[in-house]
């Protein structure tokens, strides 16, 4: 397991890992819930994101570099999808089936 980045909150954190998943790189969020001590701790550490292959470490800092460049441009939410449980048509900004709740590929 590698740090990738510590990000400015926890939106972004999310918004880069969903990435990764969907790239196939398992990846996750240490710290999310930190931000409920700010004034308490000494250093306030933001959310860090974490690959957990180090052998996709090189491919996820391509992927960070991506979406840190040109958010607004990410292919992540551009398509529609379909539900791989009920086949239901869905909006690229969904990331859960309306219909049976299902996952979309790749957040699960």
């Amino acid at each position: 397991m590698k740090k990738l980045i510590e990000a400015d909150n926890n939106i972004q954190a999310q918004f880069i890992v969903d990435h990764l998943i969907a790239a196939g790189i398992p990846s996750h969020i240490n710290g999310k819930y930190l931000n409920g001590a700010v004034g308490e701790l000494p250093a306030i550490l933001g959310p860090a994101i974490w690959v957990e292959d180090e052998q996709q470490f090189a491919k996820a800092k391509v992927i960070l570099e991506s979406v840190l460049s040109n958010p607004e441009q990410s292919q992540f939410y551009k398509s529609d999808w379909i539900c791989s449980e009920c086949s239901e048509v869905l909006e690229a900004a969904f990331t859960q089936c309306w219909k049976c709740s299902h996952i979309r590929m790749g957040l699960e």
